[in-house]
């Protein structure tokens, strides 16, 4: 595993991870070198070891494309599922499309195949559960009586999205009719026409507000079992298995945090044609910190020296002694 990590970083290309600083931790400590003591110290070594820069798909997701929620499975459904929806629209502008290889003989025994569920017809069949909706994790698990489907959430997300469309739509068609001045003397008139458009829009729970997960509650498709009228029609109904998200594999979650970068660099507009230019410029060498509002920068400040142990170790990797200066030298 060292001389896999060694070769990847002579291979000189970007590194793209997913909310990826505690596996970056890991691996520097365990396939390249003793972790240094300071974190100026381990920016200083990573900004070295990846020249062409180090891509959060986290933080694009969270920043960038500004998804109602941004955990790897949710971003890649949604991702794929924007995707989708301008190759249908057609219209000038370029798209991702995958082309996979095709394995014979003794190889397909190394290759996982994983049944994708299509819910697209599923009409609310569970609720969903706010913890996983939110954060892509659940405490209760698989034992959870919720949904953890993520087409469902992203399908509720989706139609919220819709109905907060359709009323600003309504909002400023009104103000348009009514002018700036009665619009402004009648706020009780406004809260209820307001009021008429959510008994319109039948969305029986409170619109969720991320990242607060206790004010998003359960989805706008009640199940059979918290419906008054559903539950009189079909009392007995055969538990179905729901489809449940958040299995992580490491060949399929880097298969998704390649998608969602190949997407949102698709989104990118190329202004400079130099093999050296950042891919994602809004997004190059910023890692995404859980609970904070800023990333963190990866770039060697003129305070901080590269540790002797990564010294060393890039001389080994380029053959040739480095122009960097190990920490503790003059």
């Amino acid at each position: 595993m060292r001389s896999l990590f060694v070769e990847l970083l002579r291979a000189n290309k970007p590194l793209v991870v997913h909310n990826g600083l505690i596996d970056m931790v890991f691996l520097y400590q365990c396939f390249y070198a003793h972790l240094p003591d300071r974190l100026g110290t381990f920016i200083a070594d990573l900004s070295q070891m990846f020249p062409l820069g180090i891509y959060d798909t986290k933080y694009a997701t969270e920043y960038e494309l500004r998804f109602t929620a941004s955990y790897l499975e949710y971003a890649y459904k949604k991702c794929k599922l924007d995707n989708s929806k301008a190759i249908a629209g057609g219209g000038n502008g370029s798209r991702v499309f995958l082309e996979f290889c095709k394995y014979t003989g003794s190889m397909q025994s190394y290759i996982d195949y994983r049944l994708c569920l299509d819910n697209q017809n599923q009409d609310g069949a569970l609720n969903i559960c706010v913890q996983f909706s939110a954060y892509g994790w659940c405490p209760n698990g698989s034992q959870c009586s919720m949904s953890h489907d993520t087409d469902l959430i992203i399908q509720h997300d989706e139609k919220i999205r819709e109905d907060k469309r359709k009323k600003r739509k309504r909002k400023n068609k009104k103000k348009g009719s009514q002018g700036p001045s009665e619009a402004c003397s009648s706020p009780q008139g406004k809260r209820s026409h307001f009021e008429e458009t959510e008994l319109d829009q039948a969305v029986p729970i409170s619109e969720p507000a991320l990242p607060e997960p206790q004010e998003k509650t359960a989805s706008s498709e009640p199940t059979d079992a918290t419906h008054p009228e559903a539950s009189s029609e079909a009392p007995v109904r055969p538990k179905e298995k729901k489809a449940e998200g958040g299995t992580h594999r490491a060949g399929f979650d880097a298969f998704m945090t390649g998608y969602i970068f190949a997407y949102a660099r698709n989104l990118t507009e190329n202004t400079e044609e130099s093999s050296t230019a950042p891919l994602i410029p809004a997004c190059l060498n910023k890692l995404f910190l859980s609970g904070k509002s800023v990333p963190l920068h990866v770039a060697k400040s003129t305070f901080s020296k590269s540790s002797k142990a990564h010294v060393h170790k890039m001389d080994y990797v380029w053959g040739k002694s480095t122009a960097v200066k190990p920490e503790g030298t003059a």
